[in-house]
């Protein structure tokens, strides 16, 4: 992890340098399509907000945007077999130009890494769609939360003023940030639902028989806005998640990432991405609302992931520094 903070600060360098130049000639920037995983794991260099038109940005995007209305990915979900019914019959769920086109990022990357494909591939599947929503959620709840905006600040200015200072092991002491990213997080999760498969025995739970074989969707976002489980959950409290006060939440009611022994490969990288990205940006600037601004905003009900189909549009403002 630490020693692929040179290659997202890189990222975040043209993510800030982007901002700098769309605000003087626009009204509003569109806060989607981060880059940080194409470098870190493809080792290409990226930039999608200067070539949203870019190979790697199309086919990433058309990787995570499958629609519940696709007849095939029903069928897995719903028969867990089919999927290997489908392999067999070599009838593909997702677009074979995808998987195509990201086998030879992979295999060029092998050349340069001597990596695994098959874990590089399960990485950036794990993360791109994370790490995109994430932060575009999260300046969002910035932007529409000054008081908690405010109080980000204060932190980046008290621990990471500078972009030199902003490493792993300084990142990991900023607590406010730490539960502003989890909160972010809860509130917009990006996977809307998983799923997960009884592939051990029958299990009698609460009454229900849960057979072997059998399927359990997870609705993810319902469970992280439950006022059962969390206490006003349309608020925006990145306070719930400091130390003090995680002994009051519920073990298994937080799962972006999902959770147990098949929770989310990415969980750790993610979160550093999104981490970086945000000190770097209120670096520099703050987010703002404008006119062009969803109040709320619109969400993506056709696909398992919840990315604003729209994206967030912002203002982003220079912040004005004193010495």
């Amino acid at each position: 992890m630490k020693q692929m903070t040179p290659l997202i600060n890189e990222c975040c360098d043209q993510l800030v340098e982007h901002f700098d130049e769309k605000r003087k000639t626009v009204t509003s920037i569109q806060c989607k399509d981060m880059d940080v995983v194409a470098t870190t794991f493809f080792g290409m260099q990226i930039d999608s907000q200067k070539n949203p038109d870019d190979p790697f940005v199309k086919h990433a995007k058309e990787a995570v945007s499958f629609s519940f209305f696709n007849i095939k990915l029903i069928l897995t979900y719903l028969v867990p077999y089919m999927g290997r019914i489908f392999q067999l019959l070599g009838i593909k769920v997702m677009n074979p130009a995808v998987g195509d086109f990201f086998q030879d990022a992979i295999s060029r990357a092998m050349e340069l890494r001597q990596t695994e494909s098959s874990k590089a591939f399960i990485f950036f599947l794990a993360s791109y769609e994370t790490t995109n929503t994430a932060l575009c959620m999260t300046s969002y709840l910035l932007a529409t939360n000054k008081e908690q905006q405010e109080k980000l600040i204060q932190e980046v200015d008290k621990f990471a003023p500078r972009k030199e200072d902003v490493t792993y092991e300084l990142v990991g002491q900023m607590e406010y940030l730490d539960g502003l990213v989890r909160e972010a997080l809860r509130m917009y999760p990006p996977a809307a639902i998983t799923d997960r498969i009884n592939d051990k025995k029958d299990i009698e739970l609460n009454g229900f028989t849960i057979p072997k074989g059998f399927s359990i969707l997870v609705p993810i976002y319902a469970i992280h806005h439950d006022p059962e489980i969390w206490e006003e959950p349309e608020e925006f409290r990145p306070e719930r998640f400091f130390k003090e006060n995680r002994a009051n939440i519920h073990p298994v009611s937080w799962l972006p990432f999902g959770d147990g022994p098949r929770s989310c490969i990415g969980l750790r990288l993610a979160l550093m991405e999104i981490k970086f990205a945000l000190v770097r940006m209120l670096q520099e600037f703050k987010f703002e609302t404008c006119s062009e601004t969803e109040i709320p905003p619109v969400l993506n009900s056709r696909s398992p992931f919840l990315s604003p189909p729209n994206g967030v549009r912002l203002q982003v403002v220079p912040r004005k520094k004193t010495e």
